[in-house]
Parts: C-alpha cells; structure tokens; sequence
C-alpha cells in the first residue's frame, strides 16, 4: 500500500486537494438559507427514538432509515442546529468526489477520474444538494461505492467481489 502511494503521490495530493476544496464549497454558508419544509421532515424524523425511525420508514416514509439514524446521532453530539442537521449530507456530498475519482478509474483509467472528481467538485447541484438536510448525497455516495465493486466484480469475478458488491 505504502509504494502504491509513493508511485501516485501526485495522484493523491490532487485527489486530496479537490477533496478539501470540496469540503470548503459544501460547508460554505452551509447554514445560511433557511430551513425548508423537506428539511423540517428530516428534522423531526432524526429526533425521534432508533426503533420509531425504524417504525416510520415501514409505515409511510420512503427513504431509508440509515440517513435518519446518523443524523440523529449528530444532533445529539453537536446539537439541534441547522449546521448539525446538514452536515451528514455534505460529509456524504465532500466523500463523493474521491469516490468518484476511484469509479472512473475502475472504468477507464486515472485521466478520467480525475476528470469526473473534478467536474463533480464542480456541479452547482451536487453542492446545493450537499447543503440541504436530505439523503440525496448519501444515496449518491452508497451508490458510487456500489458501482465502483460492481466494475470490480465484472473484471475479476471472485467470490469476495461479488459480497462486495452484494
């Protein structure tokens, strides 16, 4: 691993700078609009108990109740705060953009993840997304993992790959 890293170090140190400078565009004023009624849902969703988040998601609401469970471990480390209920979707929204390096590399090669890390960094909906208090980046996050071991599997088809992917 470590002479992995010293033949890409350049790789890497680009990766992590527009890894930080995505940090800095999605925590930007991240509490500066205010909350919306979407967000307000998540709010009073993320407040109750596990099991009545677990009870919700069977009885009405659609999304899946991890985004619900972290945000609600969040809001009971840093506070019931606009800051603290976004920022699990910007964490998600700032992880994306390596994430989506190591895709396009799994698919085509080094050149075309950095490309798509950076016209990630860059997409103004990718950012406004990463800023509301709603599950969009972290879907988009579990689902760049998931295809990042599905391209993994489809060219080495192991046993272990496919759990991965599973």
């Amino acid at each position: 691993m470590i002479e992995r890293f010293r033949e890409n170090k350049e790789i890497t140190i680009l990766i992590l700078i527009l890894t930080f400078a995505a940090a800095l565009l999605r925590l930007y004023h991240i509490d500066f609009n205010s909350l919306w009624l979407d967000e307000g849902s998540t709010y009073w969703i993320s407040t109750q108990s596990f099991g009545t988040i677990w009870d919700g998601m069977l009885h009405g609401e659609f999304n899946p109740p991890l985004f619900y469970w972290i945000t609600h471990i969040v809001l009971q480390i840093l506070g019931h705060t606009e800051f603290a209920l976004r920022l699990v979707p910007a964490i998600a929204g700032i992880l994306t953009i390596p994430a989506v390096y190591i895709l396009g590399k799994e698919v085509m090669d080094e050149k075309a993840g950095i490309i798509a890390a950076v016209f990630m960094l860059m997409s103004p909906w990718h950012v406004i997304y990463s800023q509301e208090a709603r599950t969009y980046t972290l879907t988009m996050l579990v689902f760049v993992i998931a295809c990042i071991y599905f391209f993994r599997w489809y060219k080495e088809p192991t046993t272990s790959n496919a759990a991965a992917v599973g």
